[in-house]
């Protein structure tokens, strides 16, 4: 049987066996009928064994087709790749999420969770660097877009890494610009974002972050299926930051980024703030930080008939922009109800930021930042008595 079967199929299936090989009988009506009350007790008995036989026939069928139904979707599941496969529950792909032990789901694990932003994520720095400062702690952090490329210095334990090389470097056209864009097709550089800074001008610390028991995620939206992927940063080297600079790669200032069999660009396409995923592999309690206030809708994104003729050749990733916005806003009514059942803590900007998505004045990144600094400075006892309260109901 190929593909699924369904109730009809069978039954249909089970007909045409019938007519194809209609059952043979040794015994004759013509002799059982001449055969008095002997032959009709032999007429019933042949009568309930072709029932039963029938009935039989069809259990083997059902259970048989079940397991094909069964055995097809876990190779369907497979094959769209280790985003399905992890949401799912099956076989997770080599560079995607590991299936979770029986012991980690038990866990009462800590997550931080990263949205994105461009240079909103100057906020994010801000919460996140007070944070360090002050001992905090998580089992695990997952980034978006900028949340991937600031928040990777959570595991590195660089507070000010951030803010340092953006202020020092935000009005260096290296650093980004418009002849980067028209001469790569990058806006930001990838040799100067992604190799000079953290391997010579500000270095990343990949001892530190390959030594921390803090795991680390990052997202992309894989062009040709327009799924999130979910790749685990491990060691902080080239190949991780690679999956980093893909998951900031917004969609329309920069190149796409090839790794291995994948095709990727911004993550926060397919998913912009990914609590659920986090859930979903054991974090059961997490800070959540946003870079847009509280009562934000997003809206549909008036640069999408640019994106269609840039990007023409993915459609499932076009349409996984066009209705973003839905998935977004859906997504804040779901953090707000873990909120109120105690399982989320979000941290969010007071009003809206108001900063540019390159932005190239150290004045603006500076208030970002020190915005971020100061509203966690406040919740700061709030965020210590949440992850004491996690570790308490383990």
């Amino acid at each position: 049987m190929q593909g699924c079967i369904y109730n009809n199929s069978i039954l249909d299936g089970h007909r045409s066996l019938q007519y194809r090989n209609p059952p043979k009988f040794d015994i004759k009506l013509s002799r059982i009928l001449g055969q008095g009350d002997k032959s009709l007790t032999l007429l019933k008995i042949t009568e309930t064994g072709l029932r039963a036989g029938i009935i039989f026939s069809l259990l083997s069928l059902v259970l048989l087709s079940h397991f094909e139904y069964t055995r097809n979707n876990i190779q369907k599941i497979r094959a769209r790749g280790p985003v399905w496969a992890a949401l799912c529950g099956a076989q997770r792909g080599r560079r995607g999420v590991r299936p979770a032990q029986l012991e980690e789901e038990k866990t009462m694990k800590t997550g931080l969770v990263l949205e994105g932003g461009a240079m909103r994520g100057m906020f994010t720095a801000g919460v996140t660097d007070v944070l360090m400062e002050h001992g905090v702690t998580f089992d695990g952090a997952v980034g978006v877009s900028a949340g991937a490329v600031f928040g990777c210095n959570y595991k590195s334990h660089q507070p000010g890494r951030v803010i340092r090389y953006n202020l020092a470097y935000c009005n260096d056209r290296r650093y980004a610009s418009l002849k980067n864009w028209l001469r790569t097709g990058d806006v930001y550089s990838e040799t100067f974002c992604y190799h000079e800074i953290p391997e010579h001008l500000d270095p990343f610390d990949t001892e530190t972050f390959r030594n921390s028991p803090m795991e680390f995620y990052v997202v992309c939206t894989d062009l040709r299926t327009g799924s999130p992927i979910y790749h685990k940063c491990r060691t902080g080297d080239a190949d991780d930051l690679r999956w980093m600079q893909a998951s900031a790669s917004m969609p329309l200032a920069a190149r796409v980024v090839k790794i291995g069999p994948y095709s990727l660009l911004d993550g926060g396409v397919a998913d912009s703030i990914p609590v659920r995923f986090f859930e979903s592999i054991g974090y059961r309690r997490n800070v959540i930080i946003l870079t847009q206030p509280k009562g934000y809708e997003k809206k549909k994104n008036k640069l999408l008939p640019l994106m269609q003729a840039r990007l023409f050749r993915y459609p499932a990733f076009l349409a996984a922009a066009a209705d973003r916005h839905e998935r977004y806003n859906e997504t804040l009514g779901y953090i707000a109800m873990q909120e109120e059942a105690g399982t989320a803590l979000v941290i969010r900007p007071p009003v809206p930021l108001e900063i540019g998505a390159v932005e190239r004045d150290p004045i603006q990144l500076r208030r970002v930042y020190e915005t971020g600094r100061a509203v966690a400075e406040k919740q700061l006892d709030r965020v210590q008595e949440f992850l004491a309260s996690a570790k308490a109901t383990e």
